[in-house]
């Protein structure tokens, strides 16, 4: 599953935007040039990790891709989730959107803009597998 492209349309529209205040500003000058350029650039960047970032779930794992120019798979044990947070901005509850944070042992893992109710599935089997599991998980 996809992550939503709203994630990618908010990035896009910051790195473009100052491009045009620079031409209002000053005018057609090489700096306004070289500013459309690096937004440009910025863009194709954001756009490339957008269309390489999503999730897939099988069974009690979640396996997590992401990347720029390859795919780097991650596979996430629910079981071994430490803590999740499940978070939603205004645009995104407008959306029917939210980002699920797990926490591991190795660091945190977010899966921004994905839609709510897969979110919400993700965390209720998670909190499903560890509530009652007093096992050593290291």
């Amino acid at each position: 599953h996809p992550i939503h492209p709203s994630w990618f349309y908010y990035r896009a529209l910051w790195c473009l935007t100052p491009a045009p205040l620079a031409w209002a500003f000053i005018g057609s000058a090489a700096e306004t040039w070289l500013l459309l350029l690096v937004g440009v650039l910025a863009v194709l960047a954001l756009y490339l990790r957008y269309r390489q970032w999503g999730f897939w779930r099988v069974e009690n794992d979640l396996w997590i891709h992401k990347g720029l120019l390859g795919h780097s798979w991650q596979l996430v044990p629910l079981g071994k989730v430490q803590h999740l947070q499940l978070i939603q901005s205004r645009g995104q509850k407008r959306r029917g959107l939210a980002s699920l944070k797990l926490g591991l042992a190795s660091g945190e893992l977010t899966l921004p803009a994905i839609p709510l109710a897969k979110a919400q599935d993700i965390a209720a089997q998670t909190l499903g597998l560890i509530a009652h599991d007093y096992s050593n998980w290291i």
